[in-house]
């Protein structure tokens, strides 16, 4: 358990030590190119979900409380998969690929929680793109956890029913 508390720390720390690193250093929409034509560090607020999903609605208040309230039950939710999935894999050796999912979910969804609290709106500050033709949504580690921890568990999730489509 020390592990998954010392791992998500870790994310949760370096997801709040790059937006404050951002907003301090780097001018609001200011781009600053890491890679030319491919990427760039910028700063960006994002009041809405993740890729500003929900970012120009007409009662941003009501938007941000909801996603909070939608990230603690995530959260709640996900807290109880960890624990669960601890005490069954307590034979195995080591943590299994599932709790490292679920651990990246977890620490995305705190780091861009502790955001839409004390913010209103989360800062995103990676931007990928090819050159001026086509732009990702600008993200931050927290979305990078988020993502890596689904495609990870989606990975579980298909080897798992292959397996037990092979017994």
């Amino acid at each position: 358990m020390k592990k998954v508390i010392l791992l998500i720390c870790a994310i949760f720390v370096l997801d709040m030590l790059t937006k404050v690193l951002t907003t301090v250093f780097v001018g609001y929409g200011e781009r600053i190119t890491v890679i030319p034509n491919y990427f760039d560090i910028t700063y960006l607020r994002n009041p809405g979900a993740a890729f500003s999903l929900f970012a120009n609605t007409s009662s941003q208040w009501l938007t941000t409380k909801a996603l909070a309230v939608v990230s603690v039950g995530v959260m709640v939710f996900i807290a109880y998969l960890i624990i669960t999935e601890i005490r069954r894999s307590k034979s195995a050796k080591g943590l299994g690929l599932l709790v490292y999912a679920y651990v990246l979910i977890f620490a995305g969804a705190a780091g861009n929680l502790v955001d839409r609290v004390f913010r209103g709106e989360v800062v995103d500050f990676i931007l990928v793109h090819y050159k001026d033709i086509y732009y990702y949504p600008a993200f931050n580690v927290s979305d990078s956890a988020v993502t890596i921890g689904i495609i990870m568990l989606a990975g579980y999730i298909i080897k798992d029913t292959f397996a037990k489509k092979g017994k």
